[in-house]
């Protein structure tokens, strides 16, 4: 499957939102209510762009993510998951993801089979069924790519309980959160 392109750097900065739902079911209310749906969503304030929402999400639940930005004024986005130290950190970072320069963002760019030459992103799921490895200086991870309002994509979340997944958009890297994973 190809997808159009992958723009990345300062100029894609703007506006955003991007849904996290994170559902799960149970036999008992307590596991119901551990696994209840929690939504994250990606906003925009301004000119700043954001994560809102829960700060945990249940080992076993579903997360769905839904692009619901429109990418003709925002650009693409990706959801990937790394460690809280490949994380881009201030303008410097920002400007080497947008080039690709900095390891975790080569990394992803690279696992999503991104042509530069013609601007195809031609896999735009990594990891497969599950949310559970996260990118830094290895090349393997989850992440899932979109350009199209509406896009979906649901997996299991897999990381042990007492995990923190921290993600980020490679498009709009200063686009951060992190989910912890709980029983």
């Amino acid at each position: 499957m190809k997808v159009r392109t992958l723009r990345a750097g300062g100029a894609l900065l703007a506006l955003s939102a991007l849904t996290i739902v994170a559902t799960g079911g149970g036999a008992s209310a307590d596991t119901a209510t551990k696994r209840a749906a929690a939504t994250i969503t990606m906003e925009k304030n301004g000119r700043q762009l954001f994560f809102e929402g829960p700060r945990t999400v249940a080992e076993g639940a579903k997360l769905k993510v839904e692009n619901l930005t429109n990418p003709n004024r925002v650009g693409p986005h990706t959801f990937s998951l790394t460690k809280r130290n490949a994380l881009p950190e201030g303008n410097r970072d920002f400007r080497r993801c947008g080039s690709f320069e900095l390891k975790v963002c080569a990394n992803i760019v690279q696992a999503h089979r991104f042509d530069p030459a013609t601007g195809e992103v031609n896999k735009p799921v990594v990891g497969g069924k599950t949310w559970n490895r996260l990118f830094s200086n290895r090349k393997k991870g989850d992440s899932w790519y979109t350009e199209k309002k509406g896009n979906k994509d649901t997996r299991t979340v897999t990381a042990d309980a007492g995990t923190k997944l921290f993600y980020f958009c490679v498009v709009h890297p200063d686009m951060q959160g992190k989910i912890k994973v709980t029983e």
